[in-house]
C-alpha cells in the first residue's frame, strides 16, 4: 500500500466522530487493507480511491480490501486491538469456541519470526550455549539476519560468520 513500506502488511482503519454515545459504542470499525504487492504510485491517489469505497461494508479490488471489523468502537481501550477479522470470520470462530476447545488448549501457539524486529533476545540466548555466546560475543540486541538459500549463496562470509548460520523452519498453515 505504501511504497516505502515494502513487504509490510499496511492497513488503515477509520473511527468516526459520533456525538451519540450509544451509536459511537456500537460503531463497527471500517478496515482498509492494501492488497499485497500492489503499491500505488502516490499516496494521494490511494487516499482518494479509499474514500470512494470506505463506506461499503465489503469491497475489494487490485489495490485495497475494505471490510467491517467485528470489533465495535466501544470495545477499544488501552489494551491491544485485534480488528483484522471480518464479521463472518468472527462468527465462525465463536461457533468453533462454543462447540469445542479453544485452539490454545490443543496447539502450541507462539510467535515465530517477526520481520524487521530480528534481534538477539532471551529466547534466542536460551537456545545457544554459553560457550558460543562467549566465543562469538553474542549480546542482547545484536541483529539477526534472515536469509533465503539463494541470498545465502550469493554472499561471501568469513569462517566465523558461516559458523553462526543456522537453518530455521517457518511453519505454514
Amino acid at each position: 500500500m505504501f511504497n516505502d513500506a515494502k513487504g509490510q502488511n499496511s492497513l488503515i482503519f477509520v473511527l468516526q466522530k459520533e456525538f451519540d454515545e450509544q451509536k459511537r459504542r456500537e460503531n463497527r470499525i471500517e478496515v482498509t487493507r492494501g492488497a499485497s504487492d500492489n503499491a500505488t504510485p502516490n499516496i494521494s491517489s490511494l487516499i482518494e480511491h479509499i474514500q470512494k469505497h470506505v463506506e461499503k461494508q465489503s469491497y475489494q479490488d487490485n489495490l485495497i480490501e475494505v471490510f467491517d471489523s467485528p470489533v465495535e468502537q466501544g470495545e477499544l481501550d488501552e489494551s491491544p486491538w485485534f480488528i483484522l477479522n471480518r464479521v463472518e470470520d468472527e462468527k465462525i470462530i465463536n461457533k468453533m469456541n462454543s462447540v469445542g476447545k479453544e485452539p490454545s488448549t490443543l496447539l502450541n501457539i507462539y510467535e515465530e519470526l517477526i520481520t524487521g524486529c530480528n534481534k538477539v533476545d532471551k529466547r534466542l540466548l536460551d537456545n545457544v550455549t554459553s560457550h558460543d555466546v562467549q566465543k562469538y560475543s553474542i549480546k542482547m540486541g545484536d541483529g539477526v539476519s534472515v536469509l533465503t538459500g539463494k541470498e545465502l549463496n550469493a554472499i561471501s562470509m568469513s569462517k566465523v560468520e558461516s559458523e553462526l548460520v543456522r537453518p530455521i523452519k517457518i511453519q505454514t498453515y
